[in-house]
């Protein structure tokens, strides 16, 4: 069960952010559709205050998502192994994430929905456990 909907949401430079409890599946898919790297760049959906699903980008409709637990953190895969960094707005600035992290919007919903009905991360999809590095 998600607990709390958290995004980052931009006037200019200020953060203007909404923070929902116990959102459903259709506000959830209503922000990321919203997701634009400009105005738009950050969703979190919390389990609970040390447990969450982050989105973050969405510029040409691509975006990354990683999954945050109290011993691991898993990122969704586009299937590739391309290490070549990859500019994505996120929380307001640029950061650079690994090609292999870029994935669409179709994907990202796939592993959202399945997240906020299960909790974990979908089996079906690709994950790769964070190294440390980004």
């Amino acid at each position: 069960m998600i607990i709390r909907l958290e995004t980052d949401e931009w006037d200019k430079k200020n953060n203007v952010g909404v923070s929902i409890d116990n959102p459903s599946l259709e506000q959830i898919m209503e922000k990321i559709d919203k997701l634009d790297g400009i105005n738009e760049d950050s969703i979190s959906l919390f389990k609970s205050d040390d447990e969450f699903l982050a989105i973050g980008g969405g510029d040409q409709n691509k975006c990354v998502l990683s999954i945050v637990t109290s011993n691991k953190t898993l990122e969704l895969s586009n299937g590739t192994s391309n290490s070549e960094r990859v500019l994505v707005s996120v929380g307001g600035q640029d950061g650079e994430f690994p090609g292999y992290m870029l994935v669409d919007k179709a994907l990202v919903k796939e592993a959202v929905i399945y997240y906020y009905k299960e909790g974990l991360p979908n089996p079906e999809l690709e994950w790769k456990e964070w190294d440390g590095t980004c």
